[in-house]
């Protein structure tokens, strides 16, 4: 199975984590969440290690270099 596959079940994943409790009731770290991330962390990496033989399409590739992180979260609204 290709990364491509199961890129949004990962992505899935990450966003469970990221929504769920960092701290537990007694102020502890949620462990498990820390699990939980780097078990999907190693996933990824293992994905990075395969070579993907894309054709490049100039118009996605000027797109996706002309992208500019937003800096603010008003600006998402």
């Amino acid at each position: 199975m290709s990364f491509l596959d199961i890129a949004g079940l990962i992505l899935r994943d990450f966003t469970f984590i990221y929504e769920n409790p960092k701290h537990l009731e007694d102020g502890s770290i949620n462990t498990s969440l820390v699990h939980l991330l780097a078990e999907q962390v190693k996933e990824v990496q293992q994905h990075q290690k395969n070579h993907y033989n894309f054709d490049s399409n100039p118009t996605i590739r000027k797109y996706i270099q002309n992208l500019r992180p937003i800096q603010d979260e008003v600006q998402l609204l």
